[in-house]
């Protein structure tokens, strides 16, 4: 059974190609900002304060190698995921078509927001 961690993981991984297709009109800027506030409502169900570990894992030199989010790793994903969430929701306004016919590349814009939550 896949958790919320790996849910979450799947989601920013998805959120990438995603970004890529749908920045450059109105309703995919949209459906992108959707896209944050569903990471975002994922997290809030994870603030029991502890989460259970990923199922990704792997042994590397004979160690286990996984990942879990603790406290902090959850205040820094709530201000990441929030402070994207944002950025995407002003950019999908007016000002997306002004930096468009700027030159800007929205494609840009919205996946490097979202390879920021990845990471």
């Amino acid at each position: 059974m896949i958790g919320a961690l790996d849910s979450l993981l799947l989601l920013a991984l998805l959120a990438i190609p995603l970004s890529w297709l749908l920045a450059t009109s109105r309703w995919g800027r949209w459906l992108l900002v959707a896209g944050y506030v569903t990471q975002f409502g994922l997290l809030v169900t994870m603030v029991s304060g502890s989460s259970p570990p990923s199922a990704v894992s792997f042994s590397l030199l004979g160690n286990d190698v996984g990942w879990q989010l603790d406290p902090l790793g959850w205040l820094f994903a709530m201000i990441t995921i929030g402070a994207a969430g944002f950025a995407a929701t002003y950019a999908s306004g007016e000002w997306s078509e002004t930096h468009a016919a700027h030159g800007g590349s929205l494609r840009w814009l919205y996946g490097g927001l979202q390879i920021n939550v990845l990471a």
